[in-house]
């Protein structure tokens, strides 16, 4: 032996305890870590109906009448989420940025138009009575490409 103290495995006792302690560490970091994800999972002010991961580019408020344009990125629209009042009726003009389509689905509303890249196309919309009305690209919902028509229930 070297003459120092032996825990009896042939290690030094405080390289055990950093061992220990680095264990413990990282436990901890991966607890954190799935606890935040749950918790921006589940953000107050998510819709109804909106699961799984979502990139958030906030809400537009629409008026009857209107026509808001919604950007078709890489993975995302934006503004994410169109709040109204039941009954409104408006234009929803979409705009595919990229290379790849894009799906506007809206299976509530019968709605599914598919946008080729750099293309363009307009969706009328009446919202429902119901509290939200998801909508998602089918080819990127995965990667967060989802929304909701939420309707507005105060003035």
């Amino acid at each position: 032996m070297n003459g120092g103290i032996s825990d009896g495995t042939g290690r030094h006792p405080a390289t055990s305890h950093r061992v220990r302690w680095a264990i413990i560490a990282v436990a901890v970091a991966v607890v954190t870590f799935s606890l935040v994800t749950l918790w921006v999972g589940r953000a107050p002010g998510r819709p109804a109906g909106i699961t799984g991961k979502l990139v958030n580019h906030g809400t537009a408020n629409v008026g009857d009448g209107t026509r808001i344009t919604v950007v078709l990125g890489a993975r995302s629209f934006n503004p994410t989420f169109l709040r109204a009042p039941a009954g409104t009726r408006f234009v929803v003009h979409l705009q595919a940025e990229g290379f790849s389509a894009h799906s506007f689905t809206v299976p509530s509303l019968g709605i599914d138009v598919t946008v080729p890249p750099g293309g363009v196309a307009d969706v009328s919309i009446t919202v429902p009575d119901a509290a939200t009305s998801v909508f998602y690209c089918r080819f990127h919902r995965a990667l967060g490409m989802q929304g909701a028509i939420v309707r507005q229930t105060e003035p």
